[in-house]
């Protein structure tokens, strides 16, 4: 798994982006944390949506049901770590 490292300006944008230690020459995006739990929203909601009501489908719906879960727990975690993440960033780490 690749390990990034962020050298901050002063006023704390982003002044390089390293990738195992090289620079990266390309432009890079990076994802606003609400986009992250968003996507585990979305596809739990997807699944939610692939259910029906028909009885021959019941293995699959379960199998949608589980899944959809499993997203949303994903989606709460992730959201409680930015949450926790930004608290201590500012300095409320007695807060939280």
């Amino acid at each position: 798994m690749p390990h990034f490292e962020y050298d901050f300006n002063d006023d704390g944008t982003i002044r390089q982006v390293t990738k195992d230690g090289v620079p990266l020459v390309r432009e890079t995006t990076l994802e606003m944390p609400q986009g992250i739990v968003q996507t585990y929203y979305m596809a739990a909601y997807r699944h939610l949506q692939s259910m029906t009501w028909e009885a021959e489908d019941h293995e699959l719906n379960r199998h949608h049901g589980l899944q959809c879960f499993i997203m949303s727990l994903v989606g709460v975690e992730a959201f409680l770590t930015r949450l926790i993440h930004r608290a201590w960033s500012e300095g409320l780490a007695g807060v939280v």
